[in-house]
C-alpha cells in the first residue's frame, strides 16, 4: 500500500510538471523459472515488454491475475485486428468465470468454446469480435509459458481476446 501511494504522488507530479506518464500494466508477470533468468541475462537484463498498459487493453482483468504473453492474432488484411492477452491464476475456473459473469454485463457464456462474448458473436465471427476464454490449466495448455515463468500454484487459464483501445499505448 505504501509503494502505491509513493508511485501515486510520482505520477501525479510528473503529470503536473509536463514530465511524461507511464502507464500501469495489465498485470505483473509472474516470477521467472530458472531458464527465464538465464533468457533474461542472454538478453543483458533488457526483457521485452510483454503485457500492455490497462488503458489499451480496455477489457476487465482478473484481479491477482499475471501476465504471461500478449500477441497480435493473424489480421487476414483487416485494419483492426485482435489482440489476445494471456493471464494466469491461482484461483479455481469456477471462481474466475463467476467473476466474469458478472464483469462482462450482457455477455453470454460459451460452453462448447468455454468462453464469454457478447451479443452477435458465432463461430463466423470468432476471429474478429471480443471474447474471454477460461479453461482449466495443466501442463498441456501452460508449456509454453513455463520456459519463462515459475507457474507453480496455477489453476486457471485466462485468454482475453480484444481490439486494444485507440490512442493508448500498449
Amino acid at each position: 500500500m505504501k509503494a502505491y501511494a509513493v508511485y501515486a504522488i510520482a505520477t501525479a507530479l510528473a503529470a503536473l510538471n509536463g514530465a511524461p506518464v507511464v502507464a500501469a500494466p495489465v498485470a505483473p508477470h509472474p516470477p521467472l523459472s530458472k531458464l527465464g533468468k538465464q533468457m533474461l541475462a542472454a538478453q543483458h537484463g533488457k526483457a521485452r515488454k510483454v503485457c500492455p498498459d490497462a488503458a489499451y487493453v480496455a477489457m476487465p482483468i482478473y484481479p491477482g491475475s499475471l501476465c504471461v504473453s500478449n500477441t497480435t492474432i493473424s489480421s487476414n488484411g483487416r485494419k483492426d485486428p485482435l489482440e489476445v492477452l494471456v493471464l494466469v491464476s491461482n484461483d479455481a475456473v469456477a471462481k474466475v468465470r463467476g467473476w466474469y459473469r458478472k464483469h462482462l454485463k450482457g455477455w453470454k457464456y460459451n460452453s462448447e468454446f468455454g468462453n464469454y462474448a457478447p451479443p452477435g458473436w458465432s463461430i463466423r465471427t470468432i476471429m474478429s469480435m471480443p471474447q474471454v476464454e477460461i479453461e482449466k490449466a495443466d501442463d498441456t495448455s501452460l508449456w509454453m509459458y513455463k520456459i519463462a515463468y515459475d507457474l507453480k500454484g496455477v489453476h486457471t487459464l485466462i485468454n482475453i481476446y480484444y481490439k486494444p483501445h485507440r490512442g493508448a499505448r500498449p
